[in-house]
Order: structure tokens, then sequence, then C-alpha cells
């Protein structure tokens, strides 16, 4: 079961401790992330993110993985000539 949670923290600082624990923790096996963003205000207003690529780029990997393999199965089964 996939979940989102959002957290909110009043200064960056905070923001940034938790980003690092919740990394150490998906590399001791303690959570599995399938995603992870940090999106900071600036002083204009303008809204930056950052993810760790390695999380994103597993994902990635793994969606098209399996995609790949159902399109496999489903495809061939229908592309098999019938006489």
């Amino acid at each position: 079961m996939s979940e989102l949670i959002v957290i909110g923290y009043d200064n960056q600082a905070t923001a940034t401790q938790a980003y690092d624990k919740v990394l150490e923790l998906n590399k001791n096996f303690v959570v599995t992330l399938s995603g992870l963003a940090v999106v900071t205000v600036d002083a204009d207003g303008k809204s930056h993110v950052d993810t760790p690529r390695k999380i994103v780029g597993v994902s990635a990997a793994s969606g098209a993985l399996w995609g790949m393999l159902i399109g496999l199965l489903f495809c061939s089964s229908r592309a098999a000539p019938q006489s």
C-alpha cells in the first residue's frame, strides 16, 4: 500500500535534518521510499523542488521494467498468428 506523507517545517534547517534522517532510514531499510522531495520557497516566493536522484532513478527503472514485462506478456499473446 502506498502512502503520501507531507510534513511542513518553519525553517529550512529543521527540514534538511528531517530529509537527511529519512534518507538514512531508507538506506538502513527501515522505510522504503518510492519518492522523496523537499520543497522550499525563496524570498521572492518561488518554489524549488529538490529530489534525491538515486530514489527517483530506481523508481523509474523499476516501473519501466515491470511495464516492459507486462507489455511483453500481453503483446506476445496477441501477436502470435492463429491458423
